[in-house]
């Protein structure tokens, strides 16, 4: 109950609605999860937020064409985190997948943060 009281005292409890079909965690709070050595200096979540920049937490190989708009950072070994999780800079999850769809992350990371752009043209 104390929880409870204070994640809505704090607005940690606040979650915005979910399009239909969508990840359960879309449009809730990112937890602060530890993120894996060598992604980076950050070692929590949290911290590679202090960016202000969209992160995608990530299992798999980076995608490119968002640098610069993005930080891509991977869970630590037993996170219990989707394999795919693309969070604003507020801390809210934007677009979640448990396995791993390229296609649909990178529709995701088109509509979140924008078109992907050429590294050599930028």
């Amino acid at each position: 109950m104390a929880d409870r009281l204070a994640a809505k005292a704090t607005g940690l409890a606040i979650s915005y609605p979910a399009p239909t079909g969508t990840h359960p965690r879309t449009g809730r709070r990112a937890p602060d999860l530890e993120l894996a050595q060598g992604t980076g200096t950050a070692t929590r979540l949290y911290e590679a937020l202090r960016a202000c920049r969209f992160v995608l937490v990530s299992r798999f190989p980076e995608v490119t064409g968002w640098e610069g708009r993005t930080i891509t950072v991977a869970p630590a070994a037993g996170s219990k985190a989707p394999a795919l999780l693309l969070v604003r800079p507020d801390g809210y999850i934007a677009w979640a997948a448990d396995g791993h769809d390229h296609d649909a992350l990178l529709t995701a990371l088109t509509t979140w943060v924008g078109p992907r752009q050429d590294v050599a043209s930028t």
